[in-house]
């Protein structure tokens, strides 16, 4: 049975952190995806609860 050896170094990757710039229509349309989530999970309560009276 033979062995090799391997190199096993290390690399180190160094990231600068900046800011993220968002632009307005992305942030709008992530509001308008979250509250019809919510509004879909809100209808969805109101059903299970319908069906439970």
């Amino acid at each position: 049975m033979q062995y090799k050896q391997i190199d096993c170094k290390i690399k180190e990757i160094y990231f600068n952190a900046r800011p993220l710039k968002e632009e307005a229509e992305v942030i709008e349309s992530r509001f308008v995806f979250w509250n019809s989530l919510n509004n879909l999970a809100i209808n969805n309560m109101a059903i299970q609860q319908i069906r439970m009276a």
